[in-house]
């Protein structure tokens, strides 16, 4: 839940609390030994520290499956970003 909120703070232009949120859901996936989690937390902290949303950055994925809908799993719910 913490990684949603860190999401819609970015979607809203709050990067500082973005990141701050991100910290904390990445810390806490490290703490449970869900060090998948905890990774893909990190990467959403870095685009937030670029003040960059994934719905806005143009990620590796975007090279390998360019115009198409990813997905990216964060807490086991699913959020669809397009990457143009």
């Amino acid at each position: 839940m913490i990684g949603t909120l860190a999401a819609a703070y970015a979607e809203a232009g709050q990067f500082a609390n973005a990141v701050e949120a991100a910290h904390i859901a990445e810390t806490l996936s490290s703490l449970t030994n869900r060090k998948d989690v905890a990774t893909k937390y990190s990467k959403m902290r870095s685009l937030y520290e670029a003040r960059m949303t994934p719905s806005t950055a143009r990620l590796p994925d975007a090279a390998v499956y360019p115009a198409t809908i990813s997905r990216l799993t964060l807490s086991g719910l699913n959020f669809p970003f397009v990457f143009a």
